[in-house]
């Protein structure tokens, strides 16, 4: 078990350090052009990281010192208080915050203000190459999200003008790169431009025990049943927030997924979720919908960015609330499943705790389980995907429930669990279009160098359905 968490938090510590020494490279290139009196401001791709040199140079002397102090310590072997993981682990997270009270980062200047140039904003960000969306502001005084129609409207149009712009350079001649650039201006111009503008407007989480789900869902029949388990199964169904991302198929003519032999045919209109759960008994029990405790967005399936555009836009929706859930929509849950969780969150000994793991198997004896565990990470063999490192199966490594929940080195975006705070500061990356696999380690190493720790569920509260042959995928409407 000890080995588990030894192994994972490893590659965690070698990829943070890869993230650190590129920030500072960064950082010491934009020394030279910044202006003498701009305020800065944190960027969250990473813990507070600063642009000083001599205080990067602090922090690296003083995590040598905390290794050279180890080596002399006898045995190898820390053990505290109800915790029994290797040294190894121990001193990761001291390098890690050591690293937080020493920051490196990015620097942008930014008006003292909230009256922000757009122009200026855009040309900003359009002229470095890539820049992460930074801290989102949490204001002592009241200050009114955007409202949902905006953003619904920015949405919109930038959907349409991705889908558009790369509709008319569709054609043999186009290459991966050209289509990147394009996606990568485009979201400088447009997302970023209102991420920055509305960043002193983001809600700040309120203590009422209220859940924001973030569910996005392609073309899956399955996600009316995901929404029915969710209210019918909660302790307070009326403190639980959706925000719907459906991405379908609307018709009138729909293509299947691939089939058997590789065949694919006319179908009619998916599955609308939002309307089956609204019509459902367990929809009219919950008053979930009459309520507006559902906010539906839908994105046609060729405009489809993948699974992680759609948490980052997803996300917008959030209002305020106290937690944060992010599920695939193709999952069920056990009774008072959001006490259990917030359960999690107080027990865990961290104060900034995330729970997470790759759910059990629908087909499993899953419901109210030894919570299960993420260990394993490889290098894929497939040449497909660029040797991509890629996480392995979670197992019940516990031989019985504990009594808090155990560290672990990753997140699965398929499940976590976590107070909304994160959302301030580690904002979701709007860089990872099209992608399947990667946002896991992605938001694992800017979690943890953020000052978040990764914890394992004590017990099972969900599970996932893995196997859903033949029903659309959204990497086979990419070049529809």
């Amino acid at each position: 078990m000890a080995a588990c968490g030894l192994s994972g938090i490893i590659i965690l510590v070698a990829l943070t350090l890869v993230v650190i020494w590129a920030f500072l490279f960064v950082s010491l290139l934009s020394d030279s052009t910044d202006n003498k009196g701009a305020k800065t401001e944190v960027l969250s791709v990473s813990s507070s990281f600063s642009d000083s040199s001599r205080g990067s140079s602090s922090a690296l002397r003083h995590m040598q010192q905390m290794k050279l102090e180890q080596q002399q310590r006898e045995g190898g072997n820390i053990v505290e208080e109800g915790d029994t993981q290797h040294a190894s682990l121990s001193m990761a997270r001291k390098m890690r915050d050591a690293a937080a009270n020493h920051p490196i980062s990015l620097k942008t200047s930014r008006s003292a203000t909230h009256s922000i140039d757009q122009e200026r904003i855009q040309r900003n960000l359009i002229d470095n190459k890539i820049s992460l969306p930074r801290r989102y502001e949490i204001e002592d005084r009241l200050v009114s999200p955007p409202p949902m129609e905006e953003i619904e409207r920015n949405m919109t149009l930038y959907l349409h003008t991705i889908h558009r712009t790369l509709g008319d350079m569709a054609g043999p001649t186009v290459n991966a790169l050209e289509v990147w650039e394009t996606f990568l201006d485009l979201t400088k111009k447009m997302p970023m431009v209102w991420d920055e503008q509305n960043r002193h407007r983001f809600p700040k989480p309120r203590k009422d025990e209220s859940i924001f789900v973030s569910l996005g869902t392609y073309r899956d029949p399955y996600c009316p049943m995901t929404l029915k388990s969710l209210y019918a199964n909660a302790e307070l169904p009326e403190k639980v927030f959706v925000g719907l991302f459906q991405q379908n198929c609307f018709g009138p003519k729909c293509r299947t997924g691939v089939l058997a032999g590789g065949r694919v045919e006319d179908a009619g209109p998916d599955l609308d979720c939002y309307v089956e759960f609204c019509k459902s008994s367990e929809g009219i029990a919950s008053n979930a919908c009459n309520n507006g405790n559902i906010h539906l967005y839908n994105v046609n399936e060729s405009e489809s960015l993948g699974p992680y555009m759609a948490r980052y836009l997803g996300g917008k929706f959030y209002r305020g609330e106290q937690y944060y859930l992010q599920i695939d929509s193709h999952s069920e849950f056990v009774h008072n499943w959001d006490y259990k969780l917030k359960k999690m969150v107080h027990d865990a000994p961290s104060e900034r705790p995330v729970i997470s793991t790759y759910p059990p198997d629908s087909t499993q004896d899953w419901r109210d389980s030894i919570g299960f565990r993420m260990c394993d990470s490889e290098f894929a063999a497939a040449q497909i995907e660029w040797q991509i490192i890629r996480l392995g199966s979670s197992l019940p490594f516990d031989k019985k429930f504990l009594d808090k929940p155990a560290y672990a080195p990753f997140v699965a975006a398929g499940f976590f669990f976590a107070p909304a705070d994160f959302l301030h500061e580690v904002p979701f990356d709007p860089f990872l279009p099209w992608i399947f696999m990667g946002e896991e380690i992605s938001m694992s190493a800017r979690l943890w160098t953020s000052g978040y720790d990764i914890f394992s569920p004590t017990v099972n509260v969900l599970n996932h359905y893995y196997v859903r042959r033949h029903y659309p995928k959204f990497w086979e409407s990419v070049n529809r």
